[in-house]
């Protein structure tokens, strides 16, 4: 495994304080470079919760009188009073701007929630909105867009009480994708998987209506039973990994949601269907990662753990281009046995998704099969709008 650097050491430090909502230690971080453990923590979005204890540690007043141990100068830097309060500013700042965004998507997304329940449409908050009552403060568990799963047979008026809200509309897939200014971005979701996923996982999760359960107040508003929510905190986490990669925060959420609800879970029945949609062991190797990580007891990686833990350092909490051209590839070239077999089925398949994919969420399609061809020209079309992302998708397969 590749040697985690001193900055992504100090980073996991001050996340295993956060987690147990404690103050970092003085000597500690004495000559702890901050600046590059908060690029780190920028690039996995756990910049709020990296920053809480390095905050109690420093006490809550910017600009607070700091010992020499304890100022976060960078080895080899002057330890000057003005670099070290403008790290500490850096800090407070990103902790700042994540409650903000707390604050702003929090009430955004109870009034849109509101909004569906007074139509008569079910709908449940995914992912981020519910790990994040979990965390020690529900903005320590950042998140770029709030995902929503609705009904889809009212996929129309949804699109219309959001376009009122002031949203602009994009289609992606098995979501829709509504932006507004300053920073709000929804995922409204047809359903729970994308149409690159195996037939597997879209068969099991095809029909999850009818395993939610209603809030007491809100029959429209739903959620999972736990051992479902943690099932598909899994698949969410592994497909990720699988097709790009993900970033730390990945096992932050698994240690924080196996503490908070891993005493009354039904490990058997999470067993199960975690061993039929294969992603048993997936699971096994990125919960012992994160209990040893941000366990009480901590522990010694084995080798499935300590590739799992390079390969989100590596990832970013979105993955990468690259990593989903090279997981891509992987499976391609062992169906192929070529490589340049697996970058011509890789390129059309990108193009020319089959059929059983692109059906999922169109009814349209469903109905008139005939119709596939113009879906394709219209997925070209849509790729030469956003030609720096395909520009970018090229350059990884050429590489």
């Amino acid at each position: 495994m590749q040697q985690l650097s001193q900055s992504e050491q100090d980073l996991l430090y001050l996340l295993r304080c956060a987690v147990y909502d404690q103050p970092a230690g003085a000597q500690r971080t004495a000559g702890m470079d901050l600046q590059a453990v908060l690029q780190h923590a920028q690039r996995h979005m756990v910049s709020a919760l990296a920053a809480a204890p390095l905050i109690a540690l420093w006490g809550d007043k910017p600009g607070s009188p700091l010992n020499d141990q304890a100022k976060g100068i960078p080895s080899g830097q002057a330890n000057s009073e003005e670099t070290s309060q403008s790290l500490r500013d850096a800090w407070r700042k990103a902790d700042a701007r994540a409650i903000r965004r707390w604050a702003l998507f929090s009430t955004e997304r109870a009034q849109i929630c509101e909004c569906l329940s007074r139509r008569g449409i079910w709908h449940m908050p995914l992912k981020g909105s519910v790990l994040q009552s979990h965390f020690p403060s529900p903005h320590m568990r950042e998140s770029s867009d709030v995902d929503i799963l609705f009904d889809v047979s009212f996929r129309s008026e949804v699109h219309d009480l959001m376009v009122e809200r002031g949203y602009t509309a994009s289609t992606f897939g098995h979501h829709d994708l509504y932006r507004k200014p300053p920073i709000y971005n929804f995922e409204m979701h047809l359903g729970l998987v994308s149409y690159e996923s195996s037939q597997v996982s879209y068969d099991y999760f095809r029909d999850v209506r009818w395993w939610l359960v209603p809030s007491p107040d809100d029959p429209y508003s739903l959620r999972f039973i736990d051992e479902d929510f943690y099932v598909y905190m899994v698949f969410h986490a592994a497909e990720h990994a699988h097709v790009g990669g993900t970033g730390i925060r990945t096992i932050v959420d698994f240690h924080v949601a196996n503490q908070a609800m891993g005493e009354t879970l039904d490990r058997d029945y999470i067993a199960l269907v975690l061993g039929y949609l294969g992603l048993d062991g997936y699971e096994r190797t990125a919960r012992s990662l994160a209990r040893k990580l941000f366990g009480e007891q901590g522990g010694g990686l084995d080798a499935d753990e300590e590739e799992m833990l390079a390969d989100c350092m590596a990832s970013g909490v979105y993955g990468s281009v690259e990593g989903r051209v090279e997981h891509k590839f992987v499976r391609l070239e062992r169906e192929s046995g070529s490589v340049h077999s697996a970058k011509a089925a890789y390129v059309l398949g990108r193009m020319f998704p089959p059929y059983e994919n692109m059906s999922r969420y169109n009814d349209f399609l469903k109905e008139h099969p005939a119709a596939l061809p113009l879906f394709w020209a219209k997925r070209i079309a849509g790729a030469v709008v956003q030609r720096a992302k395909w520009r970018e998708l090229g350059e990884a397969v050429r590489r």
